[in-house]
């Protein structure tokens, strides 16, 4: 059975009342690599004008860009014979008469948006930050640059004296920080106890100048989490970006949808073997190690330089960082058909007539309207 797939897009400013703008083109990507998290970037009709009102200096503008697939299924050559069984060319042509080649494919096709079949159709919602806007007079078109919530934790700068930051937790001190920008911490790894000198009132904690973002990660990196922002504006402190889910993608068969593949190993580019973090407070640097055993060493350094007391366990936070790492130097990247289930932090495996690879899903960027995704797969074996 042939299936077709049919690719929406559409932004709603969260304005009073909301603002839908008309989307031209649109760019979409989810990148682990990345921060923020999640970035875009639109082109749209400019409309009446009122979008250029719109000043994202001014106050924080916030928007929900939707992405939709809708699956259907075309006639088979019976039902096209049944349906126009003993009509002539002149009637079929009088059909579609005026008609473009979208609406020839559109008569015999067939979504399965129904509640209960299936093969129901994508939709994913993702919130984001207006941080751009371009109006091209000329054009008639508006460009718009988005990011997810780590964006709005760049512009809370302390201006103010040292402070030290309420809270008894972790939990307690990352969610002060993040209540400032109007975020909420929705799952943290564990409820480990700050370290001592946050309970004994360490001045140092937010200095002035710091922002939200790098405190929250000086924070999170003391207790080995890894810090981000969903696609719903939720933010997470957790040991791993990782999903429970596998995604095949294929270049042959029924199902194929990936039209590219090209695998790179690099020496140069993100191949390590160790990791070294070095933390320092007061003078006094503490180190942490970790390495892939049997290999060569080439050491990947994270120096934090800040005034910060030394992780609980460094080692383990060098550990940590190897294994988010070790991989790069193999990529696979894809492209294929739009697939808005896709998020980085998947295991991926590409099935092609030559074989199988298996790996992790690095980073996405879905492009509309030519409805295609670049998939960067890390750790493929």
């Amino acid at each position: 059975m042939a299936v077709l797939s049919e690719h929406r897009t559409k932004i709603t400013l969260d304005l009073d009342p909301p603002v839908q703008l008309e989307v031209n083109t649109q760019q979409l990507t989810m990148d682990l690599e990345w921060v923020p998290f999640i970035q875009a970037t639109l082109s749209c009709a400019l409309g009446d004008g009122a979008i250029a009102d719109v000043d994202p200096l001014a106050d924080d503008i916030w928007a929900t860009l939707t992405v939709r697939k809708l699956l259907g299924r075309v006639d088979r050559l019976g039902d096209l014979t049944r349906k126009y069984r003993g009509k002539t060319l002149g009637d079929v042509t009088a059909e579609f008469a005026g008609g473009t080649l979208t609406d020839v494919t559109l008569a015999v096709y067939h979504d399965y948006a129904e509640p209960g079949h299936p093969m129901r159709s994508q939709d994913r919602d993702f919130r984001l930050m207006l941080r751009d806007q371009t109006v091209d007079r000329k054009a008639g078109t508006v460009a718009l640059s988005l990011a997810s919530g780590e964006a709005r934790l760049f512009d809370d700068a302390w201006t103010a004296a040292e402070y030290t930051i309420p809270g008894a937790t972790i939990r307690d001190c990352l969610e002060w920080v993040l209540a400032r920008s109007g975020f909420t911490l929705t799952t943290v790894a564990g409820e480990a106890p700050v370290l001592p000198s946050f309970v004994l009132g360490d001045t140092r904690i937010w200095q002035p100048g710091q922002t939200a973002w790098e405190v929250l990660q000086q924070m999170a990196r003391s207790r080995n989490y890894l810090m981000y922002c969903d696609e719903d504006g939720h933010f997470h402190a957790n040991y791993s970006r990782g999903t429970p889910y596998t995604r095949t993608l294929r270049s042959a068969g029924a199902s194929r949808s990936v039209v590219n593949a090209v695998e790179k190993r690099s020496r140069d580019d993100g191949w390590y073997t160790a990791v070294q973090v070095v933390f320092t407070r007061a003078g006094v640097t503490t180190r942490g190690f970790a390495t892939t055993p049997g290999e060569p060493v080439k050491i990947y350094t994270r120096t934090y330089p800040a005034e910060w007391g030394a992780p609980s366990d460094p080692d383990a936070l060098a550990e940590n960082i190897r294994q988010q790492i070790v991989g790069r130097a193999r990529s696979l990247e894809l492209l294929a058909v739009s697939d808005y289930a896709l998020t980085p932090g998947d295991g991926a495996v590409f099935i092609s007539p030559r074989g199988s690879l298996a790996g992790k899903c690095s980073a996405v960027q879905w492009n509309w309207p030519a409805d295609e995704m670049s998939v960067r797969m890390r750790e493929v074996a």
